[in-house]
């Protein structure tokens, strides 16, 4: 009896001591949880105060070159980081899904239970992807500064997806549908608060309106019996007399100037409908006398003399860096151009090129500069080549790229003065030959300064009979001192929509000038401004006098600039991207060429169509390296100086040449 009671009594105080630990970790657990919860709180709080404060200058974004100094954000440069990514492949979704984690996050706090969590996951991801899809569809691009445009990697995707397969109309419906869905399995109760909200005020404006309504529509039937009583004691004489119509006004353009429609508009009709509307009489430019270039600023002489002293001690200092690696290597040439001067080193038997390249870094400490570029082989020698920066820039004046070039540009169709190479050269191209051109750099590198020395270039060599501009300028202010230049087209391009009818009527005019070469039966337009009157004449063989006036006895070239390039992209890609592609494709034989800039030299913008119908590439410093082979299919624009330092991609090579 007594060991059964001294085994309950053991068997009560396990029971106890089971109970109290079990109590104690229910205990730690709770507290775990707790602190858990917290933390995700804060955790989210941080990451919605980071996206809210978002900027796009801030650090990873190679938007702004340099970026900003101190970060703007107000998360700091950890909040910065997360915003950019979160945007760039959620978009603007990720504020809904941080909020929802705070307030789930919250009600566990508050010890409240969220039931259905599968389905509330499921609606929570359905308004996250609707709602980025929504601002990229919605709004356009420029409209919100984030990484990717308005609807993040996910939001664009999805969109652009949906559209390709439903249609604009369709894509709207399903998208409408997506909110619904989502929002009912996310929020099932605030949508019926909702929706039963509506319809009491729906039903207590109707209660007011149809009794309102329906003495409206009495008072106006007493109205009525006045208004006839009135008019039955005196009726007004009616002129029945027709209205004379206006008379019609031609509105037809010349063959070589822009008719920029509505969207309702009718759209250009086929090659020879604009040419049988009417004929209008060119303007005669024969009396036109190119600008003097007494007009441009006097260039920098003394830069020379002052460069030689510097270029022969960087030399020796070059040669004895080689000496103490072992490298038996001497220089045998410098040329000093304005920015960089290039060193010729001359190898010894059994050097590795490889050896030089892998001391770039020694070599940029032991001269004093931040870098140095390697340039192996040296193209058609057997020496390499070792670009060095100076530590003074010479000023790149327009007067003296014209000095420099001597007569050598008179043989070119369209020159451009770009700058000169590290052999203090001046570096002239000819558009026809490229035949367009791409530039890209960040801000501040020297890319508009670089398009107004081309769009110079031409007003300096060519009349306005012999080269048409359009300038399309995004930005509103880069090329407002060209407003009144005689080549002009039509007046500078700021708007979106306009430069989208403005490049369609280039497509259009291109192929007008196809069908008129091949009625002439000549391959390119320099071929047909060959011909004379007479030989246009027997060519194409008019029957009246009328058709005669509207044959062009000369085509003149057509430039268009496009100064921003990723703001048309951001707005209107696929038209933009369509009708560029098809000019560079086909525009050269007729003498349509394209200039365009970018400072955001990204996939997104220079797309693989555009890049490859672009081979000459002008590349300033670009802020990642990744922008660098975008633009040049190889690294180096990232190591650039800035303020007009450039790398010049000439067509059918892969060789770089540098220049100012």
């Amino acid at each position: 009896m007594k060991k059964e009671i001294r085994q309950s009594r053991s068997n009560g105080v396990k029971k106890k001591k089971t109970y109290k630990r079990a109590k104690k970790h229910q205990a730690q657990s709770s507290i775990s949880r707790t602190a858990l919860r917290c933390i995700g709180v804060g955790v989210c709080l941080v990451l919605l105060f980071s996206c809210l404060s978002f900027d796009i200058g801030d650090w990873p974004s190679g938007f702004e070159s340099p970026n900003n100094n101190p970060t703007v954000n107000w998360c700091g440069s950890i909040g910065a980081f997360c915003a950019y990514y979160l945007l760039y492949y959620v978009g603007p979704g990720i504020f809904i899904v941080l909020v929802s984690a705070i307030y789930l996050w919250v009600s566990k706090l508050a010890g409240r239970t969220m039931n259905q969590l599968i389905l509330r996951t499921i609606g929570l991801g359905l308004v996250t992807v609707a709602a980025s899809m929504s601002f990229y569809c919605l709004w356009p691009y420029s409209y919100f500064k984030f990484p990717t445009g308005s609807g993040g990697i996910l939001g664009t995707g999805a969109a652009q997806l949906m559209q390709s397969h439903f249609a604009l109309l369709g894509s709207f419906i399903l998208l409408a549908a997506i909110w619904v869905v989502g929002a009912v399995l996310l929020a099932d109760g605030l949508m019926l608060m909702v929706l039963s909200g509506l319809g009491f005020t729906a039903a207590k404006i109707m209660g007011i309106a149809i009794p309102a309504w329906s003495a409206a529509k009495q008072h106006s039937q007493v109205l009525n019996e006045i208004w006839r009583e009135l008019s039955a004691r005196q009726k007004p004489a009616v002129v029945t007399s027709e209205i004379p119509k206006p008379p019609e006004v031609d509105r037809s353009l010349r063959s070589e100037n822009i008719a920029v429609t509505r969207s309702d508009a009718k759209k250009p009709g086929p090659p020879g409908d604009q040419a049988s509307k009417s004929s209008f009489v060119q303007p005669s430019y024969d009396d036109y006398e190119l600008p003097p270039l007494d007009l441009l600023t006097e260039p920098e002489h003394s830069f020379a003399a002052v460069q030689e002293k510097v270029v022969k001690a960087k030399a020796s200092a070059l040669e004895k860096l080689l000496s103490e690696f072992n490298i038996n290597a001497r220089v045998v040439a410098a040329d000093s151009g304005p920015v960089v001067t290039m060193f010729e080193l001359e190898l010894a038997a059994g050097v590795k090129v490889s050896q030089i390249s892998a001391l770039s870094n020694d070599m940029a400490r032991a001269l004093g500069v931040g870098a140095v570029r390697v340039v192996a082989p040296m193209p058609g020698k057997h020496t390499i080549g070792i670009e060095v920066p100076n530590s003074e820039k010479e000023k790149v004046r327009m007067k003296d790229m014209f000095e420099l070039s001597g007569s050598k540009p008179q043989k070119m169709q369209i020159p451009l003065y770009l700058g000169k190479d590290s052999s203090a050269e001046a570096l002239v191209s000819d558009l026809t030959k490229m035949p367009h051109l791409l530039i890209a750099g960040t801000t501040g590198s020297g890319k508009s300064v670089c398009i107004n020395s081309i769009i110079t270039s031409v007003l300096l060599t060519k009349r306005p009979d012999e080269v048409k501009m359009i300038l399309i300028d995004p930005k509103m202010v880069e090329m407002t001192a060209f407003n009144t230049i005689p080549h002009l087209m039509c007046p500078i391009v700021t708007e979106t929509k306009m430069a989208v009818q403005i490049l369609e009527w280039a497509t259009v005019k291109m192929d007008e000038r196809y069908a008129l070469l091949a009625e002439a039966r000549v391959k390119n337009i320099a071929e047909f401004n060959q011909l004379d009157s007479n030989e246009i004449l027997k060519r194409f063989n008019p029957s009246s006098e009328d058709e005669e006036a509207k044959i062009p006895k000369k085509l003149p070239y057509i430039v268009i600039v496009i100064d921003e390039l990723a703001d048309l992209m951001m707005t209107a890609a696929k038209e933009i991207e369509a009708y560029i592609v098809r000019l560079a494709q086909k525009s050269r034989a007729v003498g349509i060429h394209i200039v365009l800039a970018t400072q955001r030299p990204q996939a997104t913008v220079v797309t693989g169509l555009i890049k490859s119908n672009m081979p000459t590439r002008i590349g300033f410093r670009v802020a990642a390296r990744m922008d660098s082979r975008i633009i040049l299919d190889q690294n180096g624009a990232e190591t650039l100086l800035g303020e007009g330092d450039m790398l010049f991609l000439k067509p059918g090579t892969s060789d770089l040449a540098r220049a100012q």
